[in-house]
């Protein structure tokens, strides 16, 4: 059982046996200690080897319930928020407070939920942005910060503007920060919540003079009248197309 020979509380170790982490594997065992030592470190591994169980329980032992987020970890997808945040409520022993964000929903729960207070914080980069510029995400009581699957974020997009990948399929977190040259189409499968991410996922095309087109899927009069309240505003045309048949 190599879980005795890691620096963990007696509380901790109880936490995780009875998750199911009786043994530990090759990088949680050489990541843990360092993480406890405070020390800054890049960590690669193989899929299925417990690279989130691996910073996660380190960073957890080291926090305690307090009122501002002492953890930040940033994910590039809503999904792997989630999945993060499900692990780290199984493996925290302490009443933590763990929330994560991510852009597609209303924004109010999570700025509820800010301003009571948490502990831990797991998001996607564009809604942590927006959290940041709002003042809503103290930061100068962070302890850990977690940049978690960033390489496979930076491959896929590096192959896509090096036009080995044509199609790319992503969430919100390809709409900031995305400089390639000549995409002919954004395509909204979903038609954004928040205008603003209407702004940055279209202007992913027609970049510094080029032509583009955006095409949006809408399944309501609501988002329809989003759409043309956002092109008056930007000044932009919309043409209508039925519904194929």
């Amino acid at each position: 059982m190599n879980l005795e020979n890691i620096p963990l509380s007696e509380k901790t170790k109880k936490n995780l046996q009875q998750s199911g982490y009786n043994q530990l594997t090759d990088i949680q065992l050489k990541t843990i200690p360092l993480v406890l030592e405070g020390k800054d470190l890049i960590a690669q591994s193989q899929t299925g080897t417990g690279k989130t169980a691996a910073f996660l329980i380190p960073i957890l032992e080291k926090l305690e319930a307090g009122s501002k987020p002492q953890a930040l970890i940033l994910v590039p997808t809503r999904e792997l928020a989630l999945q993060v945040s499900r692990e780290a409520r199984k493996l925290s022993a302490s009443q933590l407070r763990i929330l994560e964000v991510y852009g597609g929903v209303a924004i109010f729960r999570q700025l509820r939920a800010l301003r009571q207070g948490v502990d831990v914080v797991i998001g996607t980069p564009g809604r942590l942005i927006d959290h940041l510029q709002g003042g809503n995400l103290p930061t100068n009581n962070l302890k850990f910060v977690v940049l978690d699957e960033q390489a496979r974020r930076e491959m896929v997009l590096d192959k896509f503007k090096r036009k080995q990948i044509t199609l790319l399929v992503a969430s919100d977190v390809a709409a900031r920060g995305l400089d390639v040259k000549d995409i002919s189409y954004v395509i909204n499968y979903d038609f954004p919540q928040n205008p603003e991410y209407y702004i940055h996922r279209t202007g992913r095309t027609g970049r510094a003079g080029a032509s583009g087109k955006a095409i949006s899927f809408l399944s309501s009069r609501k988002e329809k009248s989003q759409l043309m309240e956002i092109a008056r505003d930007r000044k932009f045309k919309v043409e209508n197309f039925a519904n194929p048949r």
